[in-house]
């Protein structure tokens, strides 16, 4: 089993066992409407990756509009290029919003990735 060594700097890591909940990464495609004002959006599985997952409540921070958003979830996994703001994760059945990433101690070994909760997948949901 391999050695979880603590990073120096800041005292934050990520331990390989850490890593229980299977998540999934998915890219979104938005389509514009062509009869109707209601756009047709799209989501593909990117990858399927193990997570380490943590609930968040009261943490805020700014998105790239500085628009105010709640963190719900805070997911660490290991480093994946392409992986951006643009992402989605798919959770037990709820799609979050990545709001904020992070590569930990930019080391591209670890990504921290902290995300909103936009409900459950059935679309009456999320209509709004």
């Amino acid at each position: 089993m391999a050695k979880c060594i603590k990073l120096q700097r800041k005292h934050r890591k990520v331990c390989i066992g850490d890593l229980d909940t299977e998540i999934v990464l998915q890219d979104r495609a938005i389509t514009a409407p062509t009869t109707t004002v209601d756009f047709s959006e799209t989501f593909t599985e990117n990858a399927t990756v193990w997570a380490r997952v943590e609930t968040k409540r009261g943490k805020t921070v700014f998105d790239q509009s500085n628009v105010e958003r709640d963190i719900s979830h805070e997911f660490s996994i290991r480093y994946i290029t392409g992986v951006t703001a643009a992402t989605w994760v798919l959770h037990n059945g709820k799609r979050l919003d990545i709001v904020d990433l992070e590569d930990l101690e930019e080391r591209n070994e670890w990504l921290i990735l902290r995300c909103a909760e936009r409900g459950v997948t059935t679309k009456a949901v999320n209509d709004a």
